[in-house]
């Protein structure tokens, strides 16, 4: 039993340490680790209460005339653009996507990202091959069906080939940040990702629209 004197979300709390996975389970080629598109909440700090402390931490008697709902303090900061109090909440995840899809994660400077590193460890034997019906999907015209076979199985094996070589460098000693240069950005990476209420909502938002 964990006790804490910090304010705990219950939100918050229900989805913390469960694990959950981005995409289909048959879109992911299972390997060492089987782990792939993994998403999952590991720590928080703050809620409702951490945001309207900061936002009228400057206010002092005889501000508010009248009873001042939560909810339309809220309202009252998004509405102006006050979003500094905001990002007195914060959370971490643990993520495992492929790289291509990890890259996504970094661009904000307001992101802390730690990495898996593939310097001083091997690399995760998990990467994303896409179903036979995402396949499909993108192509056209005749013998759709044998076409998407016969190109998700080129994915598959150049997969599974890029990996196996990769193995047999590290039998030589090889420098380790050197004999990655092979895998693809495919392959899955792992990583913490930290970040505030404004910046995590304005993530979910510009994904959403793209």
């Amino acid at each position: 039993m964990n006790v804490t004197k910090r304010y705990v979300s219950p939100g918050a709390e229900t989805f913390l340490g469960v694990a959950s996975f981005l995409g289909k389970p048959q879109d992911y080629d299972r390997g060492q680790e089987d782990e792939s598109g993994l998403i999952q909440l590991v720590d928080y700090m703050g809620g409702d209460p951490t945001v309207l402390r900061v936002a009228t931490a400057g206010h002092g008697k005889g501000v508010f005339q009248e009873k001042v709902s939560d909810k339309d303090v809220f309202s009252h900061l998004v509405s102006r653009g006050i979003l500094a109090p905001f990002r007195s909440v914060q959370f971490q995840f643990l993520m495992q996507p492929p790289i291509e899809v990890a890259l996504d994660f970094v661009y904000d400077p307001r992101i802390s990202v730690n990495e898996y590193s593939g310097r001083y460890s091997v690399m995760l034997d998990t990467s994303y091959l896409p179903s036979l019906e995402d396949v499909r999907k993108c192509l056209s015209g005749k013998q759709i069906e044998e076409r998407a076979k016969q190109i998700r199985n080129i994915l598959e094996q150049r997969r599974s080939g890029s990996f196996q070589k990769y193995k047999e460098i590290l039998t030589t000693d090889f420098a380790r940040e050197l004999a990655r240069a092979g895998l693809g950005i495919d392959n899955d990476t792992r990583f913490y990702w930290k970040a505030d209420l404004v910046s995590l909502a304005d993530f979910v938002i510009r994904k959403r629209n793209f």
